[in-house]
């Protein structure tokens, strides 16, 4: 299973924009780096045709986003 399979499955869905559905999910270990640096979330968009793409985000962006949590 890929990592945002798992953040979609298991991540926190977010209200952020219409259309799309997002996700954040900290994973167990560290996934890439952001901001000069690494991290353990990552933000997932998913299409209305099922598609999914995600990027590292740093714990405060993460924490942000958790705030407008539906």
């Amino acid at each position: 299973m890929t990592l945002e399979t798992k953040a979609v499955r298991e991540g926190t869905e977010i209200a952020i924009a219409k259309g799309s559905k997002y996700f954040i999910y900290e994973a167990e270990k560290v996934i890439g780096a952001t901001s000069g640096k690494e991290t353990k979330f990552i933000r997932v968009e998913l299409n209305s045709a099922g598609e999914f793409h995600g990027h590292p985000i740093t714990r405060e962006k993460a924490l942000e986003y958790l705030s407008l949590k539906n």
